[in-house]
């Protein structure tokens, strides 16, 4: 039975919400981070004309080449006046070779492959002593006039390798569920769908950043196959600087170093964010920085980061640990597509009462060349990251 009111008993929003509609935006807000900072500085498909690879494959492999060692060890203790020296391994010699051991200067006038021996005449420097782990080093060469060809060594080249991963996701909508009208949604299956890319996404970019460990693997019928990440290629037999408190510009400085001495140059620092703010506290604290009165603005954001060396652009990456740090030369890095994201019908509409079933796919992989020279990797043993 309904329920009158008098004269004096006005309808009000506090007694009277039966036929009030909801107010309810017309709009969906999301705030999960969806960015993906590696890979937009490396354009997925960018390896593929970077690198010259042109077939698709489940193994993706390149060349890498180099000059020859320029270093390596003794092999016994070589008295004071040797005319020859043992040393590690001979293949790395030449007739006509100058080297330095500790403070002498010899010329090789022959190597004995079979022995790792090498016939010697001091050129220079301090007659000594030279001990079994002395460094041997390889400074140039010099020949008489009119000498016979000397035929140093050469190198083989190195191929590193990674796999194809293939990424998906499915999503089904219900007939009924798509048919109902819902504020901020024009679709439900397109909005599902554009969510389960948005993940995908997401994941290949933490695929290529994960930093502890070598996931390579070829896969089977029953086994999934997985690519590597930066760590599978930039090891901790590189360029590798340790840290027991946070990141200081002194390890990034370091880390530059080590990739020069290599041959490297890399351009960017990709951080957490919280390493990156602990790096910019460096600036905002240092006694060398200098504020005019008329400033009204406080602090400073850091975007680049110099070293002796290099000029590095910092890119701070939420979906990285913050226990590591990379510097990394976009030359060598890219990130090889065999299969753009797609999306294709499951067939599963046609059999139950949906309005829609997709499967979304796509296969990556990533190539890092020259890992342990050109690119370094930093890392902390604090408790909790940088």
């Amino acid at each position: 039975m309904a329920i009158g009111y008098g004269a004096d008993q006005p309808r009000t929003t506090y007694t009277d919400t039966n036929l009030n509609k909801r107010v309810i935006s017309d709009a969906i807000s999301m705030i999960t981070p969806t960015d993906h900072p590696f890979l937009s500085a490396f354009t997925p498909g960018g390896a593929n004309e970077k690198f010259n690879i042109r077939e698709i494959g489940t193994k993706i492999e390149w060349s890498e080449d180099d000059l020859r060692a320029q270093t390596t060890a003794m092999a016994s203790t070589a008295a004071s006046g040797a005319t020859s020296l043992t040393v590690a391994d001979g293949s790395y010699f030449k007739p006509y070779d100058i080297i330095q051991v500790d403070s002498q200067f010899f010329y090789v006038s022959a190597v004995t492959q079979s022995t790792n021996t090498l016939t010697v005449v001091s050129v220079g420097g301090t007659d000594a002593t030279h001990s079994s782990t002395a460094t041997i080093t390889i400074i140039t060469s010099a020949s008489t006039e009119g000498a016979a060809a000397a035929y140093g060594p050469t190198t083989t080249v190195n191929q590193p390798y990674n796999y194809l991963q293939t990424l998906r996701d499915a999503v089904e909508v219900t007939r009924h569920q798509e048919k109902i009208a819902k504020y901020g949604v024009a679709s439900e299956l397109r909005r599902q769908r554009d969510k389960k890319m948005l993940e995908l996404w997401r994941g290949l970019e933490k695929a290529c950043l994960l930093e502890a460990a070598d996931l390579r693997a070829a896969g089977s019928a029953t086994t999934v196959r997985l690519m590597g990440s930066l760590a599978a290629f930039i090891t901790t037999a590189g360029n590798y600087v340790t840290s027991a408190t946070t990141i200081t510009k002194a390890n990034v400085d370091t880390a530059s170093l080590y990739c020069h001495l290599d041959g490297g140059n890399p351009d960017i620092l990709m951080l957490h964010p919280t390493a990156a703010n602990r790096l910019r506290d460096t600036l905002d604290s240092s006694s060398f920085v200098r504020v005019s009165q008329d400033e009204t603005e406080l602090g400073m954001r850091l975007g680049r980061v110099q070293t002796q060396y290099h000029d590095l652009e910092l890119i701070a990456n939420r979906h990285m640990s913050n226990s590591y740090g990379w510097l990394l030369e976009s030359a060598y890095i890219g990130v090889y597509t065999g299969d753009e994201f797609f999306e294709k019908d499951t067939g599963r509409a046609q059999e139950y009462d949906l309005a829609g079933a997709i499967e979304i796919l796509g296969d990556y992989s990533l190539v890092v060349q020259h890992g342990d020279l050109a690119h370094s990797r930093l890392y902390t043993t604090l408790s909790g990251g940088f």
